[in-house]
């Protein structure tokens, strides 16, 4: 009772943050990516 009462809550804070955490990895990506071509 108690894990399931405390997944729902934490899923759902994952799920509404995900966005803003894939738009990070990709911007982190993306600037490594771009260092890596500038290097060259």
């Amino acid at each position: 009772f108690a894990t399931a009462l405390s997944r729902g809550p934490v899923r759902r804070a994952y799920l509404g943050a995900k966005p803003g955490i894939d738009r990070v990895t990709a911007l982190i990506l993306g600037g490594l990516g771009a260092r890596l071509l500038t290097d060259r």
